[in-house]
């Protein structure tokens, strides 16, 4: 450990520091392409030092009490360096390299932080990222330009200032503005205000296609998260995109590896390959929209966006471009600071950073004078051709200066965009077609069947966060202890309003009362379905039975009985389908609501039937299956991180994308999602930490099993049976998601305690079933003492 006192000064300083990196990298073999830090020394000046990307082992910052999670929360920092420095750090150390990790991520902070994609230029068409690719002797020379920058100070001042004072506002000040806009843009439109009835909630403008581009620090990653609030769309960053398959060690992300590796950039089909997969494959890009932030970088690859050779369009309904003044790019990239908990950039004059915070700060050491001039310059040379291929294909393109507050710069590029989606709208040929689209769009849906007619938001979609709450401290019952109350709201049913349903004596689920009245045809016959005698102390109900009682069930005297002459799973499955076909005739299932697609029914005591399980019982119409409560599947991972004396300390929370169908903006766990069929939970746990956190497979490995989170409730079509596997999986010490498929519009690292507090005091802004994991793994690893009021039914429940 290198100590930094007033002796460590001056060129010697430096060259001893720069003596004791070097040689640790020549001992794992140093090749070119180092990454520096950065640290400020007493008195001015700062300490440089400098290692192989290629090295095993890394400079981090010793934290302290302060646990070293997440460098940036958009760097995949797990493996080579990462290139930021902690602000005000008193002492480095030596820390070992975990394989995963191939390259220091070399772009993050006002853009990447916040969800934005200027990063990875290099190998998807620009040389931002030339600075990977560098040699030492080159890095040397640079270093010396490094400015010294603090929490409060700085590392440029531009003297030719264009611009008036503006200062970022909070992210929640944002969300609340992007808000607003969605709920006037609402207002503005006649479906709004009854014509369409429930489509209106469903969307009041089509689906909207966006390209947001502009310089090295013009606000991408602001305004990007602002737009897709606002118009539900959903956000695609190439560079995110890229660095989470890289560290996933997926086949294109090894071959993208490969290459960077040799300094080539990536052929333009790979990298349109990977947007067009990650578009045309998501259900809700599809269904709400897209906005591709950052990309394209060239002419050509935006002549290839508009070519239609993919599978889906690609083509963008607008394209944005963001500008700032060099000098304020300068002053912005030479003072930005990050977050390592929360990803969230800070900057001493447009952003200053709570001094709460001040210890997790850190900052990109390649952010010199020399790689912001060779970007500002690269840009400018490639913009000119990426307008003109679209301006080629009549797509609406415009220009905003974004000298100014992010607050008045959304609010015009937001009028630009609904702008493009009103004419579009008129387009289609108005209100009638979007409805209809809308239709087309549900009744495709491939929501997972664990997040379908979940427990209800307590928010409403255009309600604001702060009214909401307040709305539910008046309407909370005070007399019930608020962890169990989260856990009520998910377990609220009357068990004498429904009956059991059977197949053969084995359970498979719940039916409401009133389905024996749309039963009642069927049941008289006997053949598709009966009524059947349970062994129970309870009086019958006044029934006519054929054959004595062979199912007990404790309470109940009579059930359901699927398909009782049938004699094999094929039978079982047309009998119950001619069933379905029937209570669809009647009405009482919406035929918009069918799939088309048929799930296994399982008995209740056998769970969840994965690979090597006994044949399903028979196969039902998926959208007939909460009818007859049987039980949905979910996995969700609990991703913790541990204390400087090795407590487990916090965990990560995601904030679902705003354009998700279910729940969007709430909290959630790092990796959550519905169980497929023909998957076992393990496997579909790892297929998940692939695609929504980017993790490494030797980090997956580490997954444990934690059991199962149940919960049941009424809803309009029946009893919701869900059942959860949960697992828990420690994050290695400066490891961060990265989300890969765009579902989550960022991360946070909470402390167990303020994830509690959360649930305590501002349950609405949970995904219910999250909060109940949440409050599950708390039980579970001793956060929630026997003294918690209520404690007994939270176990009892969960």
């Amino acid at each position: 450990m290198v100590d930094q006192d007033p002796g460590w000064r001056g060129a010697g300083a430096r060259s001893m520091a720069r003596a004791v990196v070097v040689a640790a990298a020549l001992l794992c073999g140093a090749v070119p392409g180092a990454a520096f830090l950065q640290a400020p020394l007493p008195g001015g000046g700062a300490l440089r030092r400098g290692v192989s990307d290629a090295s095993r082992l890394a400079l981090r910052p010793s934290l302290g009490a302060v646990p070293s999670v997440g460098a940036i929360s958009s760097v995949p920092s797990v493996g080579a360096i990462s290139p930021v420095a902690r602000v005000g750090a008193t002492s480095w150390r030596l820390a070992p390299l975990r394989s995963s990790r191939l390259f220091a991520d070399t772009e993050a902070g006002e853009e990447s932080a916040t969800g934005g994609d200027e990063d990875v230029t290099a190998v998807t068409g620009g040389d931002e990222d030339d600075v990977t690719s560098k040699s030492v002797e080159e890095k040397e020379e640079e270093e010396e330009e490094i400015p010294f920058r603090s929490e409060t100070a700085a590392g440029y001042a531009s003297k030719k200032k264009e611009w008036g004072d503006f200062q970022y506002q909070p992210t929640a000040v944002r969300r609340e503005v992007a808000r607003k806009h969605r709920g006037e843009m609402c207002a503005r439109s006649d479906a709004e205000r009854g014509e369409w009835g429930f489509w209106a909630d469903v969307r009041s403008l089509p689906p909207i296609h966006v390209v947001l581009v502009g310089g090295p620090c013009s606000g991408k990653g602001t305004i990007a998260p602002m737009l897709s609030q606002a118009f539900r769309c959903r956000v695609v960053g190439v560079g995110t995109l890229l660095r989470g398959e890289i560290r996933a060690q997926t086949p294109r992300g090894e071959a993208a590896a490969e290459t960077m590796q040799k300094g080539d950039l990536l052929p333009d089909d790979l990298v349109l390959g990977m947007v067009n997969e990650r578009i045309c494959g998501s259900h809700d890009a599809q269904q709400n929209g897209w906005l591709l932030d950052g990309f394209p970088r060239t002419a050509q690859q935006a002549t290839a966006l508009v070519s239609g050779k993919y599978g889906c369009s690609l083509q963008p309904d607008c394209v944005v471009v963001l500008q700032r003044p060099d000098e304020l790019i300068r002053e912005f990239a030479l003072g930005r600071m990050v977050d390592t908990a929360t990803g969230h950039t800070y900057h001493p004059v447009f952003a200053p950073p709570p001094a709460d915070i001040q210890a997790r700060l850190v900052w990109r050491v390649d952010d010199t004078p020399a790689v912001i001039n060779k970007r500002i310059a690269d840009y400018q040379s490639a913009i000119g051709g990426i307008l003109e291929a679209f301006e080629e294909n009549d797509i609406p393109t415009r220009q905003f200066n974004n000298a100014q507050s992010e607050l008045e710069t959304f609010a015009q590029v937001a009028e630009f965009v609904e702008s493009v989606a009103r004419a579009k709208l008129e387009k289609m040929g108005g209100p009638s077609a979007l409805m209809e689209g809308a239709e087309r769009r549900v009744m495709s849906s491939s929501e997972s069947s664990a997040e379908e007619a979940d427990v209800a938001a307590l928010c409403s979609e255009l309600e604001g966060e702060e009214e909401c709450l307040i709305r539910y401290e008046e309407e909370i019952d005070e007399t019930v202890p608020p962890l169990l109350t989260a856990v009520r709201r998910c377990n609220e049913y009357d068990p004498n309003d429904f009956i059991p349903v059977l197949v053969g004596d084995e359970q498979v689920g719940w039916t409401p009362l009133d389905m024996l009245d749309a039963l009642s045809d069927t049941l008289a016959k006997g053949e598709a379905c009966e009524l059947a005698m349970l062994k129970s102390d309870n009086k019958p109900r006044d029934v006519a039975y054929d054959a004595p009682p062979q199912v007990d069930i404790p309470g109940y005297s009579v059930a359901v009985r699927l398909a009782p002459q049938a004699t094999g799973g094929v039978e079982r499955s047309d009998t119950v389908a001619a069933i379905v076909d029937s209570l669809v005739e009647d009405g009482y299932i919406p035929k918009k609501a069918l799939r088309r697609e048929r799930q296994e029914v399982r008995p209740l005591a056998f769970g969840f039937g994965g690979p090597g399980a006994p044949p399903p019982l028979l196969q039902m119409e998926r959208a007939a299956m909460i009818h007859f409560g049987m039980p949905a599947f979910a996995i969700h991972v609990n991703g913790f991180v541990r204390g400087p004396e090795g407590e487990i300390a916090s965990v990560w929370v995601g904030t679902r994308s705003m354009s998700k169908a279910t729940y969007p903006g709430l909290l959630d766990q790092v990796v959550a999602g519905g169980q497929p069929a023909g998957l076992s939970f393990l496997e579909n746990v790892e297929k998940e930490c692939l695609e929504e956190a980017s993790l490494p497979p030797e980090v997956i490995a580490q997954i444990q099993p934690a059991g199962v989170v149940s919960y049941r409730y009424t809803t309009r079509k029946g009893l919701s049976t869900k059942s959860i596997a949960v697992f828990d999986l420690e994050f290695p010490e400066g490891m961060s998601p990265i989300c890969g498929d765009g579902e989550v519009e960022e991360f946070n690292l909470m402390t167990i305690e303020h994830a509690l507090e959360s649930i305590r005091t501002k349950l609405p802004l949970w995904k219910p079933n999250a909060a109940l994991v949440m409050v599950d793994f708390a039980l579970r690893h001793g956060f929630i003492s026997s003294e918690e009021p209520g404690y007994e039914e939270l176990q009892t429940l969960l």
